[in-house]
């Protein structure tokens, strides 16, 4: 069977003898699809009528076999692209070691690759390509592109079950490059009003997100009795000066485990101490290009009101914003892990000590206001005030006379 026999057929529905494979998405984004509409009672359910109406892949499976075998045709594999975008673009590398963002889908990509070849996988023929609809191929112009030059250049049929799409005319592709312009333009109101009412919640100080967090019960707002008691004591341990590998591997051996089930490492760790939300304060996951690197990097970023102030949460804390403050001080505020420096912003945090009799806590970092005497940006050594764990007092090292001492000790 010729290249064109395979298009010509495509166009009047006759798969006879051919081999076709199914391709089934599914998106978790909120910003992507819509949520499922419940039938009125009494009445019968309607079919589904555009991609978005599909919460299965097991659904899309089972259409696309029956749509090919009652056409006299095989499927021989199926591709699946379970909690995928089609629309959400991602920041990759490219081999000349630009930057540039894309809509990544290696199945969606591999199954185009396959059509050229004309091969599945696993070695069988492979003569076209279905989908449930346009939606659940793709909603990016770039990637709408790539298929249909498969079909134009490798005269591989990519069609669907609701007839929409239609890769195989000049017009039937003149009207695809309008649709899924349009279901960019879908996707990306949704992703506004969506980050918009994030926003409003924000500015409430109302907790959101899925997984509850760590130290809190299943309302996000009340203590956990256990859990917070354990993130307290591992706060003002590193506070203290102790490692924070040591209260990981303490949790381990308890079996205490992240509310997913997952064991602690110093990476979790640090991200949940990092968070404000810790000492009550809202606050959302950003992340920032490093110009040195090419990385992004993660951090919490607090949330201000209108009136400039953080917005205060709506659950209890754990430990004080002062207790905090000194947490970033010793551990810092990058959450990247494998960013090739030490995240320990005063490398002699925790290892000085207040020399004042019954005391020995571990000095803190204390940055000096900037005077005619002292630049901006000095800091000296200091125990930390009572209501930190120290006791105020004992001797205080200016920081660059405390880095000369330490190449001597």
């Amino acid at each position: 069977m010729s290249d064109d026999d395979l298009v010509s057929r495509a166009q009047w529905g006759n798969l006879e003898g051919q081999h076709w494979a199914v391709l089934v998405r599914l998106s978790t984004d909120e910003s992507d699809d819509e949520p499922m509409t419940e039938p009125v009672e009494g009445e019968r359910r309607r079919g589904p009528i555009t991609g978005r109406d599909i919460k299965s892949t097991k659904e899309q499976e089972r259409d696309g076999r029956d749509f090919i075998s009652r056409r006299g045709g095989s499927c021989v594999h199926v591709y699946f692209e379970p909690d995928t975008s089609a629309w959400r673009k991602k920041r990759v590398r490219l081999p000349d070691g630009r930057t540039v963002y894309r809509v990544v889908r290696p199945v969606f990509e591999g199954a185009l690759e396959d059509l050229k070849s004309g091969r599945t996988p696993d070695g069988q023929r492979l003569d076209g390509l279905i989908v449930y609809d346009i939606d659940r191929l793709t909603r990016d112009n770039r990637h709408l592109e790539d298929a249909i030059d498969v079909v134009e250049r490798h005269r591989r049929p990519i069609i669907d079950i609701n007839g929409s799409l239609d890769l195989l005319t000049e017009n039937g592709r003149a009207t695809a490059r309008v649709v899924v312009a349009m279901s960019n333009k879908q996707s990306a109101d949704t992703s506004r009003r969506v980050r918009r009412k994030h926003r409003a919640l924000e500015r409430e100080g109302i907790p959101t997100g899925g997984a509850r967090p760590f130290g809190w019960n299943d309302d996000k707002r009340t203590l956990h009795p256990t859990e917070a008691k354990l993130l307290r004591a591992a706060a003002l341990g590193i506070l203290g000066g102790a490692p924070v590998r040591a209260s990981c591997v303490r949790w381990n051996e308890q079996g205490v485990t992240t509310p997913r089930g997952s064991t602690w490492s110093t990476t979790k760790l640090k991200a949940v101490v990092r968070n404000p939300r810790i000492c009550g304060i809202r606050s959302r996951k950003v992340r920032a290009l490093n110009p040195d690197t090419g990385s992004e990097n993660e951090r919490w970023e607090i949330v201000y009101g209108d009136d400039g102030e953080p917005v205060q949460g709506q659950w209890e804390r754990i430990i004080t914003q002062e207790q905090w403050k000194a947490l970033m001080e010793v551990i810092g505020d990058n959450m990247a892990p494998g960013s090739g420096h030490n995240s320990r912003k005063y490398l002699l945090t925790g290892t000085l000590r207040c020399d004042k009799d019954d005391c020995g806590t571990a000095h803190r970092a204390i940055k000096a206001p900037k005077s005619a005497n002292k630049p901006d940006g000095f800091f000296y050594y200091a125990c930390p005030d009572k209501g930190q764990g120290g006791c105020g007092g004992g001797t205080k090292i200016p920081g660059p006379d405390a880095r000369r001492r330490s190449r001597n000790w």
